[in-house]
């Protein structure tokens, strides 16, 4: 059941959401008035689907490939604590640890648990959090599918996702630690996008037709849609707040999730994508996920701000050739090792 088209879809989300962490070190830190400022905003903004899209991708899979048996929830859920939710608490140990040898903070055995829990103490974990709540749902999204038709399911995700957007997000200002739930760590946020995902893997053979009958048009849409989001972004940046960007913002997503789809299938289709690499990538792609922002933080914190290279513009080459390199092969090197392991293991059986 391998389509090469969407590992190469979740080959292009791996490196984009890498390219986001980078990014974010020089809108963070460079002046508003520099002439590369708005362009790298830009950039930045416009690859902000990334979430939208592994959650997207990974219903899409999952439903893909249990559409025509049945699933063993045991089973089922014991790969998602090992292979998710392990691995996630021990990188999240490691980070812990990194900023309390830094003398950031006091080791507490109950903040540890917490940081775990809420999945804040790096920017990349939210998603961890938020798509293993979607994972404890699964028979619930398997019901849907099988009886719930997709224009009815996918209008009523968008409703919840909508009203908990507009009404039912906590203030930013309380935190984690004060037992709150950020907003962007409840899946009621994103729900829309996995719904989709579900209808489009339970229905894969129409949706991909569609993809290719309107490729044309997913491409014009995405453009149209990125200006718009650019333009819009950059009037709205600060304190001149323009309401209704984060939900025009939603469109955006959708549009660029089609338009990804649309184009790797189109790549695929040509055989492009048939080398070893994007398959080494696309199984690694959780590994480097969880392990690329740690990676981050070691170069900048450890590495470049100590040797006096300072400046967003001056860490960039380090930090992008650093964490996609050292991310890349950790995880691949993390994943052979996996593989192994289970293979050892089967043996002794």
């Amino acid at each position: 059941m391998y389509k090469r088209e969407l590992s190469l879809d979740n080959v292009f989300l791996c490196l984009l959401v890498i390219y986001i962490h980078v990014m974010s070190n020089c809108v963070s830190h460079l002046p508003k008035e520099s002439p590369l400022y708005y362009p790298v905003f830009i950039s930045w903004r416009l690859t902000a689907f990334v979430v939208p899209g592994f959650l997207f991708l990974s219903a899409l899979r999952t439903m893909y490939w249990y559409r025509n048996q049945p699933m063993d929830y045991g089973s089922y859920y014991r790969s998602r604590v090992t292979r998710i939710l392990l691995p996630y608490a021990v990188v999240a140990c490691l980070y812990y640890a990194l900023f309390v040898r830094l003398g950031w903070f006091p080791f507490s055995w109950k903040d540890l648990g917490l940081y775990i829990l809420h999945g804040d103490i790096a920017a990349p974990f939210y998603f961890i959090i938020i798509i293993l709540q979607l994972y404890i749902l699964m028979p619930l999204w398997r019901r849907m599918a099988d009886r719930v038709p997709p224009g009815a399911g996918m209008a009523a995700a968008l409703i919840l996702t909508l009203l908990y957007r507009w009404f039912g997000a906590v203030p930013y200002g309380q935190t984690a630690m004060a037992g709150v739930i950020y907003p962007d760590n409840l899946f009621l946020k994103y729900l829309v996008y996995w719904v989709a995902g579900c209808y489009a893997g339970k229905y894969y053979e129409a949706f991909s037709a569609l993809l290719a009958k309107y490729r044309k048009i997913w491409i014009a849409v995405y453009l149209v849609c990125a200006a718009a989001d650019a333009v819009w972004s950059v009037l709205s940046y600060g304190s001149n707040r323009i309401p209704g960007l984060e939900t025009f913002h939603m469109v955006y997503c959708v549009a660029a999730i089609l338009c990804l789809c649309s184009v790797c299938q189109w790549i695929a289709g040509r055989g492009w994508n048939q080398r070893r690499l994007v398959s080494e990538i696309d199984a690694a792609s959780f590994e480097i996920y969880l392990i690329h922002s740690p990676i981050l933080d070691i170069l900048l914190l450890v590495y470049l701000e100590p040797h006096g290279i300072t400046g967003p513009l001056k860490q960039l080459p380090v930090l992008a050739v650093g964490v996609y390199v050292l991310s890349i092969l950790t995880g691949m090197v993390w994943t052979r090792a996996k593989r192994g392991l289970r293979a050892l293991h089967a043996e002794k059986q």
